[in-house]
């Protein structure tokens, strides 16, 4: 992940699904990346924890939203867990693999497009990368931000290879509309994995835009 950030001159992160900082703190602390950080969460707990964290940082910022493609209020099924809150139901097979993240409440949360968001927060010469950890919501956020995509240089995702939210579309769906859009995956991790059987149900995919130029 370094070597990409660097390759691809990354200054500015848009880091959708922040929860209470886990990856900043990573990007911060073990990659050592002192570029800009927007941190995007919806959950009133986690953003006042995140806050925390960002407080001291000039150059990591936040924003109390949720983003998707529609300009709205909509309800957020909170998780045990905090981490697997989505907008969309939680099938029973996360359950039976987390049984932590088990849905305890339900927050309106206000949600808005990349589209709309950028023009507010980023600066137009900015090297930037779109982090997406949304819980089966990512191709919500993506239709949410069909304009902005080109100018993302690279695209961390979040995706299930199995369905784990109902509604939430197919590992190769997204794929598709990244490819169409000019991404190619460059790495992948597991992100959640079943531990009785050793199959991968989420995975932590990198795409880069091959229409955008890089260094070398």
């Amino acid at each position: 992940m370094l070597h990409l950030l660097r390759h691809h001159e990354i200054d500015e992160i848009l880091d959708v699904g922040a929860n209470i900082g886990q990856y900043a703190s990573y990007l911060r602390k073990i990659l050592n990346y002192n570029g800009k950080i927007i941190s995007i969460e919806p959950l009133a707990d986690a953003y006042a924890a995140l806050q925390e964290r960002f407080k001291n940082d000039p150059k990591w910022v936040g924003l109390n939203i949720g983003l998707g493609d529609v300009d709205d209020k909509l309800p957020l099924n909170v998780a045990g867990n905090s981490v697997s809150s989505s907008l969309l139901k939680m099938k029973k097979l996360h359950i039976e693999i987390a049984p932590e993240s088990e849905y305890a409440g339900i927050e309106t949360v206000q949600i808005r497009r990349i589209d709309d968001l950028m023009p507010e927060i980023s600066a137009v010469d900015s090297k930037k990368m779109l982090k997406l950890d949304v819980q089966g919501y990512e191709s919500r956020v993506l239709r949410g931000a069909a304009e902005s995509l080109k100018n993302f240089r690279l695209i961390q995702a979040e995706i299930s290879l199995a369905t784990l939210y109902e509604g939430e579309e197919s590992m190769s769906a997204i794929m598709e509309t990244l490819g169409h859009a000019g991404f190619s995956p460059v790495g992948f991790e597991p992100a959640l994995v079943d531990m009785r059987s050793g199959e991968w149900l989420q995975a932590d995919i990198v795409f880069a835009n091959r229409h955008l130029p890089t260094s070398s």
